[in-house]
């Protein structure tokens, strides 16, 4: 009998014990979960697209539209990847940071509010890849980094957009590994293109001539 009695007694205090256990470790897991919801994702790269407002008519417009949405939505797919929206133009505007949730709406409401220049005038395209540059410099490691432009590469004739601070900044580019991919517009002139396609293959980065009499340019594209 005394035997069965600290049986009984050892029984309940392993009962006891058990179920202290279960639940220290429901709140160990609960607690855990927790931290790892609320904890920022890893981004280990980022996706900058510099969008220019000084489009040249609607066709440069509409391409521009498809070319935004192709890469931002892509690009989405990657959980570590950031994407910012850069639009400017003589200066540079308010940034978007791309929600992968709300990207429909986020494109709806830019295109909405392009911000307008006077006509004829000519984006500056250093100070946007320079920007771009010092944004992706963030991250410890830039070498999955992209930079995107779009635009008709009209070149700003300040002291700012001079053709020797582009290669310089294409340079620094290729040195930290960031590859500057040019989306030229079909209005983009032939000594314009020439100009950023030697800058993006500096950096081993893609040139993509959207020439409106061609579909070979949205082949390459999506490729």
């Amino acid at each position: 009998q005394k035997v069965l009695s600290y049986l009984g007694i050892f029984s309940e205090r392993l009962g006891v014990f058990a179920l202290f256990f279960l639940f220290s470790l429901f709140l160990y897991i609960s607690s855990d979960n927790k931290l790892l919801a609320n904890e920022e994702p890893i981004t280990d790269k980022i996706t900058f697209i510099a969008f220019d407002v000084n489009f040249q008519d609607d066709t440069d417009f509409s391409y521009s539209i498809d070319i935004l949405n192709h890469i931002v939505k892509f690009k989405s797919l990657d959980s570590r990847g950031k994407i910012i929206l850069q639009p400017y133009g003589n200066k540079s505007y308010p940034y978007i940071e791309i929600i992968k949730e709300e990207i429909d709406l986020q494109l709806s409401d830019f295109f909405k509010n392009i911000p307008e220049e006077p006509s004829n005038s000519l984006s500056n395209h250093y100070l946007v890849i320079s920007e771009g540059f010092t944004k992706i410099a963030e991250l410890k490691d830039t070498s999955k980094s992209n930079f995107y432009l779009i635009s008709n590469l009209d070149l700003n004739d300040s002291e700012d957009s001079s053709e020797i601070k582009l290669k310089n900044l294409s340079d620094l580019y290729l040195s930290s590994k960031i590859k500057l991919n040019v989306m030229s517009l079909p209005s983009s002139n032939s000594s314009d293109r020439d100009l950023f396609m030697s800058f993006s293959q500096n950096t081993e980065g893609d040139f993509i001539d959207f020439d409106s009499l061609s579909i070979d340019s949205f082949v390459n594209f999506i490729k």
